[in-house]
């Protein structure tokens, strides 16, 4: 069972420097939404899964849109809201 947070994580440390290369190309907005939105089929699929094999298919594509959100959004927030002492 150790597998179905395994199988996430791999695929995060997999897909967070993509991440970064398809924000700066298409805009940090838009890999944000698609993840979001991308991420839920995953999800949802996961709660019907029937094996454990399906389970762990699911959970790391999970982890390969996780990245699409919290990395994406760590550095639009940075971009957006710079500190008070720069404005």
């Amino acid at each position: 069972m150790s597998l179905v947070i395994t199988a996430s994580t791999v695929a995060v440390a997999l897909a967070a420097p993509l991440a970064g290369v398809v924000a700066d190309r298409i805009g940090r907005r838009r890999v944000i939404v698609c993840a979001a939105f991308l991420l839920a089929l995953p999800t949802l699929l996961a709660g019907t899964s029937a094996s454990l094999g399906q389970l762990l298919f699911w959970r790391f594509w999970q982890g390969v849109f996780t990245p699409g959100i919290f990395a994406v959004t760590v550095a639009y927030i940075n971009e957006e809201w710079r500190p008070a002492r720069e404005r």
